[in-house]
Protein backbone atom coordinates (compact mmCIF):
# COMPACT_ATOMS: atom_id res chain seq x y z
CA UNK A 1 0.00 0.00 0.00
CA UNK A 2 1.27 3.24 -1.14
CA UNK A 3 1.74 5.87 1.69
CA UNK A 4 -0.96 8.11 -0.38
CA UNK A 5 -3.72 5.40 -0.39
CA UNK A 6 -2.98 4.60 3.70
CA UNK A 7 -2.94 8.55 3.87
CA UNK A 8 -6.33 8.75 2.36
CA UNK A 9 -7.35 5.63 4.24
CA UNK A 10 -6.64 6.53 7.82
CA UNK A 11 -8.73 10.03 6.74
CA UNK A 12 -11.43 8.43 5.69
CA UNK A 13 -11.36 5.92 8.80
CA UNK A 14 -11.33 9.35 11.11
CA UNK A 15 -14.11 10.49 9.25
CA UNK A 16 -16.17 7.38 9.82
CA UNK A 17 -14.89 7.35 13.36
CA UNK A 18 -15.99 11.22 13.54
CA UNK A 19 -19.94 10.81 12.33
CA UNK A 20 -20.17 7.89 14.09
CA UNK A 21 -18.53 9.17 17.08
CA UNK A 22 -21.51 12.37 16.85
CA UNK A 23 -24.06 10.33 17.01
CA UNK A 24 -23.23 8.20 20.39
CA UNK A 25 -22.71 10.82 21.88
CA UNK A 26 -26.00 12.53 20.96
CA UNK A 27 -23.94 15.46 19.67
CA UNK A 28 -22.96 16.84 15.90
CA UNK A 29 -19.87 17.14 13.81
CA UNK A 30 -21.59 18.25 10.84
CA UNK A 31 -21.49 21.81 9.30
CA UNK A 32 -24.93 23.65 9.74
CA UNK A 33 -26.01 27.23 8.57
CA UNK A 34 -24.65 30.11 10.38
CA UNK A 35 -26.61 31.07 13.02
CA UNK A 36 -26.77 34.49 14.44
CA UNK A 37 -24.72 34.82 17.83
CA UNK A 38 -25.26 36.53 20.79
CA UNK A 39 -22.64 36.89 23.36
CA UNK A 40 -23.08 37.18 26.87
CA UNK A 41 -19.37 37.31 28.13
CA UNK A 42 -16.04 37.80 25.85
CA UNK A 43 -12.70 37.48 26.18
CA UNK A 44 -9.84 38.78 24.33
CA UNK A 45 -5.92 37.92 24.40
CA UNK A 46 -5.50 40.81 26.59
CA UNK A 47 -8.47 40.40 28.87
CA UNK A 48 -7.71 40.70 32.48
CA UNK A 49 -9.19 38.78 35.65
CA UNK A 50 -8.99 42.18 37.76
CA UNK A 51 -11.95 43.51 36.41
CA UNK A 52 -14.04 40.14 37.37
CA UNK A 53 -17.12 40.20 38.25
CA UNK A 54 -17.91 43.15 36.54
CA UNK A 55 -15.81 42.46 33.40
CA UNK A 56 -16.51 40.20 30.92
CA UNK A 57 -18.10 42.74 28.47
CA UNK A 58 -17.02 43.57 24.56
CA UNK A 59 -15.22 46.65 25.73
CA UNK A 60 -13.97 45.26 29.27
CA UNK A 61 -13.12 41.50 27.96
CA UNK A 62 -11.84 38.79 30.75
CA UNK A 63 -8.96 36.52 30.28
CA UNK A 64 -10.12 33.25 28.38
CA UNK A 65 -9.73 31.28 31.14
CA UNK A 66 -12.17 33.46 33.41
CA UNK A 67 -14.73 32.94 30.73
CA UNK A 68 -14.41 29.51 30.71
CA UNK A 69 -14.85 28.94 34.30
CA UNK A 70 -17.92 31.84 34.71
CA UNK A 71 -20.07 30.70 31.60
CA UNK A 72 -23.50 28.97 33.02
CA UNK A 73 -25.88 27.36 30.79
CA UNK A 74 -27.76 28.91 28.38
CA UNK A 75 -24.67 31.53 27.95
CA UNK A 76 -22.32 32.25 24.72
CA UNK A 77 -18.55 33.28 25.52
CA UNK A 78 -17.42 34.62 22.42
CA UNK A 79 -14.04 34.85 21.98
CA UNK A 80 -11.64 38.14 19.88
CA UNK A 81 -9.56 37.65 17.47
CA UNK A 82 -6.06 35.85 17.94
CA UNK A 83 -4.35 32.89 20.05
CA UNK A 84 -4.93 32.28 23.17
CA UNK A 85 -2.93 29.21 25.08
CA UNK A 86 -5.68 27.43 27.13
CA UNK A 87 -3.35 24.70 29.40
CA UNK A 88 -6.35 22.81 31.16
CA UNK A 89 -8.94 25.71 31.20
CA UNK A 90 -11.54 23.75 29.23
CA UNK A 91 -12.35 21.29 31.93
CA UNK A 92 -13.36 24.21 34.22
CA UNK A 93 -16.34 24.56 31.81
CA UNK A 94 -19.33 24.48 33.50
CA UNK A 95 -22.42 22.04 31.79
CA UNK A 96 -25.51 22.89 30.08
CA UNK A 97 -28.51 21.67 30.90
CA UNK A 98 -30.84 20.90 27.29
CA UNK A 99 -30.12 21.58 23.77
CA UNK A 100 -31.88 25.05 24.84
CA UNK A 101 -29.46 25.51 27.51
CA UNK A 102 -25.89 24.74 26.28
CA UNK A 103 -22.62 25.92 27.18
CA UNK A 104 -21.19 27.60 24.01
CA UNK A 105 -18.05 29.03 23.16
CA UNK A 106 -17.02 30.81 19.76
CA UNK A 107 -15.56 33.52 17.96
CA UNK A 108 -16.35 36.62 18.35
CA UNK A 109 -19.14 37.93 15.34
CA UNK A 110 -17.24 39.98 12.99
CA UNK A 111 -14.04 38.89 14.22
CA UNK A 112 -11.29 36.80 11.99
CA UNK A 113 -11.64 33.24 13.38
CA UNK A 114 -9.83 32.77 17.25
CA UNK A 115 -7.26 30.35 18.12
CA UNK A 116 -7.28 28.26 20.48
CA UNK A 117 -3.62 27.05 21.12
CA UNK A 118 -3.24 24.27 23.86
CA UNK A 119 -2.06 20.55 24.96
CA UNK A 120 -5.34 19.18 24.54
CA UNK A 121 -8.93 20.45 25.15
CA UNK A 122 -10.63 17.54 27.92
CA UNK A 123 -14.25 17.59 28.34
CA UNK A 124 -15.45 15.25 30.82
CA UNK A 125 -17.79 13.25 31.60
CA UNK A 126 -20.63 14.57 32.91
CA UNK A 127 -19.73 18.06 31.12
CA UNK A 128 -22.66 17.59 28.75
CA UNK A 129 -24.59 19.89 26.32
CA UNK A 130 -21.18 21.94 25.55
CA UNK A 131 -20.58 23.90 21.91
CA UNK A 132 -17.37 24.58 20.46
CA UNK A 133 -17.99 26.39 17.45
CA UNK A 134 -16.23 28.57 14.86
CA UNK A 135 -12.70 27.94 16.73
CA UNK A 136 -9.38 26.95 15.15
CA UNK A 137 -8.44 24.35 17.53
CA UNK A 138 -4.42 23.61 17.68
CA UNK A 139 -3.41 20.97 19.78
CA UNK A 140 0.30 21.42 21.12
CA UNK A 141 0.73 17.81 22.91
CA UNK A 142 2.41 14.82 21.55
CA UNK A 143 -0.82 12.88 21.65
CA UNK A 144 -4.66 13.52 21.82
CA UNK A 145 -6.07 17.02 20.81
CA UNK A 146 -9.56 17.11 21.34
CA UNK A 147 -11.03 14.50 24.06
CA UNK A 148 -14.54 14.46 24.59
CA UNK A 149 -16.52 12.45 27.07
CA UNK A 150 -19.75 14.57 28.15
CA UNK A 151 -22.82 13.88 26.34
CA UNK A 152 -24.46 15.89 23.63
CA UNK A 153 -21.27 17.98 22.83
CA UNK A 154 -21.45 19.66 19.40
CA UNK A 155 -18.36 20.64 17.40
CA UNK A 156 -19.70 23.17 14.69
CA UNK A 157 -17.71 24.89 12.07
CA UNK A 158 -13.97 24.18 13.63
CA UNK A 159 -10.49 24.06 12.18
CA UNK A 160 -9.18 20.87 14.60
CA UNK A 161 -5.18 20.18 13.65
CA UNK A 162 -2.45 19.11 16.15
CA UNK A 163 0.15 19.79 13.25
CA UNK A 164 0.84 16.43 12.63
CA UNK A 165 2.65 16.11 16.20
CA UNK A 166 1.51 12.70 17.84
CA UNK A 167 -0.83 9.78 17.94
CA UNK A 168 -4.38 11.01 17.27
CA UNK A 169 -6.27 14.75 17.11
CA UNK A 170 -9.67 14.14 18.26
CA UNK A 171 -10.79 11.05 20.71
CA UNK A 172 -14.37 10.36 21.74
CA UNK A 173 -16.08 7.93 24.36
CA UNK A 174 -18.26 6.91 26.90
CA UNK A 175 -18.66 7.99 30.29
CA UNK A 176 -16.04 5.28 30.86
CA UNK A 177 -13.82 7.98 30.82
CA UNK A 178 -9.84 7.87 32.03
CA UNK A 179 -7.88 11.04 32.90
CA UNK A 180 -6.70 13.12 30.61
CA UNK A 181 -4.75 11.83 27.85
CA UNK A 182 -1.06 13.40 27.18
Amino acid sequence: MTASIASRLRRNLLRLALFAGAFALGGSLSPSAEVAVTCDRFASTSGTTANYPTGGTSGNPWTLTKLLQTLDAGQTGCLGAGTYSAGSAFSNLKTGTSDAARVTVTTKPGDARATVSVPNIYIPAGKNFITLENLKIVGTGPAVTLQLYGDNLTLRNNEVTNNHNGESCILISDTRAPSPVG
